[in-house]
């Protein structure tokens, strides 16, 4: 879908259109005469019946936060803000699979606000609920999407994150991780999942970085099972320096060989290097 949407906006720039038929004195001007109720209804009717809602809701998102920066007079809209993402909420609940790359683009494009200081966006609490539901009925679709990568070309280097809004979803990472824990269908998405938060709470709650430690889309295929067996050796590592273990040459070496770079790993070199 981002694909199409980028090659359609090439052809037609979607937010030059919106500011002609959204903005009363712009749809005045092309149109050569006053915009009443008439007018109103033929938009809000072309835009809640769009048979390409993926294209339509970043365009609003971009056109709306337009406004929100006081480029576009607010007074002038033909249709308020609210009943916009009124529209965009409906775009997202009418969407038959949530779980695809269009889904989310709609789930993502219903948004409540962005706190201006950390630049962090909110949801829409209906959006999240109505995620939620999906994801209790079908946890499998959602895990097969739960993994994101980074933006890099080399398949050897990238950072491997969940799902931005998972948390905002269940409310905090806690009680995704009681969902987590309660999915016993213990098939490949949700071994992947369980394997990748084990290492992503390992890490603080960061996205995980490789370098030159192989394939990173392999890694994710594979369900992360070389991982898993580098951050068990990590916590083993811990738990015997916690126990009042001795660091000696065979210890060294077992840390040294262990190519994991998380914050555990982090954790254990300054117990070792303080012994």
């Amino acid at each position: 879908m981002t694909v199409v949407y980028r090659m359609l906006t090439k052809l037609f720039d979607l937010l030059k259109f919106l500011r002609i038929i959204l903005v009363k004195k712009n749809l005045a001007e092309k149109l050569g005469q006053p915009i009443g109720e008439e007018e109103y209804h033929i938009i809000y009717d072309f835009l809640s019946g769009t048979t390409h809602p993926a294209i339509i809701s970043p365009a609003l998102s971009s056109f709306k936060e337009m406004v929100e920066n006081n480029e576009i007079v607010k007074n002038d809209l033909l249709i308020d803000l609210s009943v916009l993402s009124d529209l965009q909420l409906k775009y997202f609940e009418n969407e038959q699979n949530k779980f695809s790359e269009d889904g989310f683009t709609l789930f993502y494009n219903c948004q409540s606000k962005t706190d201006p200081k950390t630049h962090r966006v909110y949801l829409r609490q209906e959006a999240l609920d109505i995620m939620k539901n999906e994801i209790q009925k079908n946890p499998q679709g959602y895990f097969s999407m739960f993994i994101r990568k980074g933006m890099t070309s080399n398949t050897e280097y990238n950072t491997v994150s969940p799902e931005p809004f998972c948390a905002q979803i269940f409310g905090n990472y806690e009680k995704f991780e009681e969902f987590l824990k309660k999915c016993k269908n213990d098939n490949q998405y949700t071994i992947r999942v369980k394997n990748f938060w084990e290492l992503y709470k390992s890490n603080g709650y960061r996205p995980i970085e490789f370098e030159g430690q192989g394939n990173v889309q392999e890694k994710i295929d594979n369900c992360f099972i070389d991982e898993i067996k580098l951050l068990y050796q990590l916590k083993y590592i811990k738990n015997y320096l916690n126990r009042g273990g001795k660091v000696n040459d065979k210890l060294r070496r077992l840390f040294e060989k262990n190519n994991l770079y998380i914050k555990l790993r982090g954790d254990i070199y300054e117990m070792i290097r303080k012994s």
